[in-house]
């Protein structure tokens, strides 16, 4: 999220291996069975379609894994920095597993990361998750370098981005097939990554032209590619989508860059859509003035916008889940503002007033049915809501306390825990 993802974080991640030695806790609190992980997510922990929660952890004995692409031997003259994660996944039943470690190597031209420490924008390290559960770790550091690595262990790519393509590079975007599709160049095509490790013939992408003062994005939408970003020859927001044969399926005016594309398929109709969603954003009040808070945007397959919904309730929006044809939205709203921070202890104050959201939209049109409030001691980052089909609801979410001064904002900007609640009310997560 943008309010949060700037932080400086170390990341680290790779197989799957079951973590039954870690003892979970089980506590009681105003009658809600909670349960509580030591798990210190370095990026937006994110919901499978399966209601389980995947993150990215920090390792620092993984060892480095040959990858499949890429060179990992820097020159002597370059400076080598080692970024090594593990995956975390929790169910809602609690099991908790990880992968083992494992690590990019990272080269780069100058010394700017002495202490080995690399800065994540909110551009730069995300997961993806595809509409069919595979699942990738993405990191770009300043276009020049790229790391994939898969929830089955393998890291994809970990390579100088000049020694993959010799053009500018635009985005990438895991498909629904287990590939990863690169675009690359001012006149673009697409570098197609199959699951066996091979890279099909550049395709070339028509009707778009992506120079070097323009800002582009690339999404994964329902299975197709989306690109959005500024044209500057048509001196406005443009979208393009297209299939991964890079046939062009739509292409239009578009009032926004996404911070992302969540896919999620409605089993009342079998079709995938595209939720686009906006944190930190600028909306329009009754009185015309704007204030801060948040959107979600249905799309098509072709990127045709179905229902916009704008919120000021929420200023960070973080996973959606589709039940019972009803769309629940989990975020937090800021009441403070991150301009007025200057050291650790503000941040940690800052994000110890967070207060956690739940929208229930309807899935077809977007229309509010509630909003729920979670407060509870600190600050609250609610991840996702997960039905219990049972007239009931898991919650992942994370607490900030005050007595966190000092941490914060370091190597856990989303809290050093998960806790799962369960509750049939979600009313019962407000103490106030």
């Amino acid at each position: 999220m943008k309010t949060i993802a700037y932080i400086l974080f170390v990341i680290m991640m790779a197989s799957l291996t079951s973590c039954n030695d870690n003892e979970v806790s089980y506590v009681r609190q105003d009658q809600l069975a909670i349960k509580t992980f030591p798990i210190a997510s370095l990026v937006c922990p994110r919901l499978l379609p399966d209601g389980s929660l995947i993150t990215i952890v920090a390792d620092n004995t993984a060892n480095n894994v040959t990858a499949r692409n890429g060179e990992l031997n820097p020159t002597s003259s370059a400076a080598t920095h080692a970024l090594s994660f593990r995956f975390s996944k929790l169910t809602t039943d609690g099991t908790w597993t990880q992968s083992d470690g494992l690590s990019f190597n990272i080269t780069t031209e100058d010394n700017r990361q002495r202490d080995n420490q690399l800065a994540v924008s909110d551009d730069a390290g995300d997961i993806d998750i595809t509409s069919d559960g595979n699942v990738f770790f993405r990191y770009c550091l300043e276009s020049t370098f790229l790391g994939v690595a898969n929830l089955d262990g393998e890291i994809i790519i970990n390579s100088d981005l000049k020694s993959l393509f010799d053009d500018k590079y635009i985005g990438s975007t895991a498909l629904d097939d287990g590939s990863l599709a690169v675009i690359h160049g001012e006149k673009p095509v697409i570098s197609i990554l199959d699951a066996s490790g091979e890279w099909s013939q550049q395709i070339s992408l028509s009707s778009i032209h992506c120079d070097g003062n323009a800002h582009y994005k690339v999404y994964g939408l329902c299975g197709n590619i989306m690109i959005v970003g500024n044209d500057t020859q048509q001196n406005e927001n443009m979208f393009y989508v297209f299939s991964p044969a890079g046939e062009l399926l739509n292409s239009g005016s578009c009032n926004y860059n996404y911070d992302r594309i969540i896919n999620i398929a409605d089993p009342s109709s079998n079709t995938t859509y595209g939720y686009a969603t906006i944190s930190n954003a600028k909306i329009q009040t009754d009185d015309s003035d704007s204030e801060d808070g948040g959107f979600v945007i249905k799309l098509d397959s072709n990127g045709n916008v179905i229902f916009e919904y704008q919120t000021a309730e929420l200023t960070d929006i973080f996973n959606l889940t589709m039940y019972d044809g009803k769309l629940l939205v989990a975020g937090d709203y800021m009441s403070m503002s991150m301009d007025y921070l200057s050291n650790v202890n503000d941040m940690t104050k800052f994000m110890s007033t967070i207060t956690g959201k739940i929208i229930t939209l309807d899935a077809a049109t977007g229309d509010e049915i509630s909003v729920n409030t979670i407060s509870l001691e600190g600050g609250v980052m609610p991840f996702a809501v997960v039905p219990d089909y049972n007239g009931g609801y898991y919650v992942y979410l994370s607490r900030i306390m005050t007595s966190d001064a000092g941490t914060v904002g370091n190597n856990n900007s989303y809290g050093s825990s998960i806790y799962i609640y369960h509750t049939d009310d979600l009313n019962k997560l407000n103490i106030e």
